[in-house]
């Protein structure tokens, strides 16, 4: 859902990946946000925002769903926003495609016959 209102609405996702998925269930996603992040809080909460993250919720889903922002206290605050989620995928896969490259007969090849090592990947970009 993230990456479609990114598509759509840039600086929207990125309030929206401030907040934590702090409850979901059938027809409803709650999304908190911790104290520091108040005026992410405030931004993504105005009721064109909630209508619009709703609506493309249920595109998505294919059934209605309703989206809510929370406040959340100090003591229930320590949570992993869904840009730290988002980063932590992002690491692990990086992680997997080094490991899966270095795994690759031809770079072992190129590896024991030259020595050295892989100091970087570089994935190709497939729009150059």
């Amino acid at each position: 859902m993230v990456q479609d209102i990114r598509r759509r609405r840039p600086p929207l996702a990125s309030y929206l990946e401030q907040g934590a998925v702090t409850a979901a269930g059938t027809g409803q996603i709650q999304v908190g946000y911790p104290p520091a992040y108040e005026v992410m809080f405030n931004m993504i909460n105005r009721e064109d925002n909630r209508a619009f993250i709703s609506r493309v919720a249920t595109e998505l889903m294919g059934h209605p769903v309703q989206v809510q922002f929370v406040m959340l206290d100090q003591a229930t605050a320590n949570i992993t926003t869904l840009a730290q989620e988002f980063e932590a995928q992002a690491q692990e896969t990086h992680r997997q495609e080094v490991a899966s490259t270095m795994e690759l007969p031809y770079i072992q090849d190129v590896l024991t016959h030259f020595g050295g090592e892989v100091v970087e990947l570089h994935k190709p970009n497939p729009e150059e």
